[in-house]
């Protein structure tokens, strides 16, 4: 992959050219579907934020399309405005979500629709720190948020991992990705996007190969 600026393709900047991420989120060989996959830019986060390698996607092998399910941990939630909301840092300073995105505590069954007062819409976003349109009950710090759609249920099933960092251009027009679905390595768990039972579920069916490891 070549790292730089341009108007056309793979108009991205990433914080790592190379498979893994610069965070080294897996060694070894990876196992990539085949062909590439095209990004809608709205599920892209904001130019110039990091979309982390590890981030469960789903790719839609008939349309050619790749759809990233931004994940963040929560570390703190204010003790006077329930809607002042930090998430945890997975190495580079800010969060994936966008301003407008709605998010909920990730559910145990990723087919539930989520109900009124346990979802929220991001109004403002400085870093890790995010502002909230409302409380979400029971969210606390250690809590994995989540993208809903506009039905309130989770935005994909992911059926993969993103290989490597992606960051896009203000300027992009199109931008590539893969999916992962196979490592003769375990994923190094506490450098990627945070996952639940039932994300880790998904990303492994189907036969896929994918292991998740503590190790730091």
């Amino acid at each position: 992959m070549i790292n730089y600026d341009g108007t056309y393709n793979q108009i991205i900047k990433k914080s790592s050219t190379k498979l893994g991420g610069a965070l080294v989120v897996f060694e070894g060989h990876p196992q990539l579907l085949v062909g590439g996959f095209n990004f809608d830019l709205d599920d892209l986060p904001a130019p110039g934020i990091v979309l982390p390698c590890g981030t469960p996607v789903y790719c839609d092998e008939a349309a050619r399309t790749i759809t990233p399910v931004v994940t963040a941990t929560v570390s703190a939630v204010d003790g006077t405005d329930a809607t002042k909301v930090t998430l945890a840092d997975v190495g580079f300073g800010t969060c994936a979500f966008n301003v407008g995105d709605t998010v909920a505590i990730v559910p145990a069954s990723l087919n539930t629709v989520i109900t009124s007062g346990n979802y929220a819409t991001i109004t403002a976003i400085d870093g890790l720190e995010i502002t909230l349109s409302g409380e979400i009950t029971s969210l606390t710090a250690n809590k994995v948020i989540v993208q809903l759609d506009s039905s309130k249920k989770i935005k994909a099933v992911p059926n993969a991992i993103l290989p490597y960092d992606v960051c896009r251009s203000a300027d992009a027009i199109s931008v590539d990705g893969d999916g992962m679905i196979g490592n003769d390595r375990p994923l190094l768990e506490r450098r990627m996007p945070p996952y639940n039972d039932a994300l880790k579920a998904a990303v492994q069916a189907n036969g896929h190969k994918l292991t998740f490891s503590n190790r730091k």
